[in-house]
């Protein structure tokens, strides 16, 4: 198992935590953010991988393009809480982005760190 992989795992151990200090939509809006947050995290890490296997000229390009989905995946998600009723009595915006901004911080930082010693050395596996 990567340590990107044991990086999330732990992170989602820590926002449960956070969680179960809250209740209802916020408790929701943490755990929901965190999970999608190292899911397009862990999806844009893979996609990095991918372009520095079959073209590693394009690494930075590559992380732009990963961390573009990322805020796109944001925006998105933020949009349809706040202003779709069905959706928003599911889980608090606020909480949700919050939780998913750490996460997806927490996902480039790790991502772009294993990702760099395949870069550099040809090691590691994500």
């Amino acid at each position: 198992m990567s340590r990107t992989a044991i990086i999330s795992f732990v992170g989602l151990g820590v926002a449960t935590l956070v969680a179960i200090q809250f209740e209802g939509v916020v408790a929701r809006g943490i755990l929901t953010g965190f999970a999608f947050g190292s899911f397009v995290s862990l999806t844009a890490g893979l996609w990095l991988r991918h372009i520095i296997q079959t073209r590693p000229g394009r690494a930075m390009q590559g992380l732009l393009e990963g961390f573009g989905m990322k805020i796109i995946c944001l925006l998105i998600s933020v949009l349809c809480l706040r202003y779709l009723d069905a959706v928003g009595a599911y889980a608090d915006w606020l909480a949700f982005a919050l939780a998913y901004t750490a996460s997806a911080l927490i996902g480039l930082f790790s991502t772009t760190w294993e990702n760099s010693r395949v870069l550099i050395n040809g090691e590691g596996a994500l």
